[in-house]
């Protein structure tokens, strides 16, 4: 929901290329594999899956008083530069290309 699979497919395809080239050259062995996979479930659970559930629940609310503070909460955001830059961070899924680079 929200274009976050493509987008993360996108991810995933630069960060696997990455991997396979390293280990095509000889500069790392196949188990460097291993850790692309760890970074994409990671990822996955931790990012993908919760913005997806939250996009489909707000898209799908139909209680116009939910729907209102669901609004009120997205100016709160937007008026606040420190939750607005972690908004963004978050929805460009920047965020996420930063948490799979922590992942050993």
């Amino acid at each position: 929901m929200g274009a976050l699979g493509m987008n993360s497919g996108i991810q995933d395809a630069g960060n696997l290329a990455e991997k396979l080239g390293r280990v095509w050259r000889g500069e790392a062995d196949a188990s460097l594999l291993d850790r692309y996979d760890r970074q994409r479930r990671t990822v996955a659970h931790e990012i993908i899956q919760a913005m997806s559930t939250a996009n489909f629940k707000r898209v799908t609310e139909r209680d116009p008083a939910v729907r209102q503070q669901n609004r009120d909460e997205m100016r709160r955001i937007c008026e606040d530069p420190e939750r607005h830059r972690d908004y963004m961070l978050q929805t460009s899924m920047i965020a996420s290309v930063r948490r799979a680079a922590t992942i050993e």
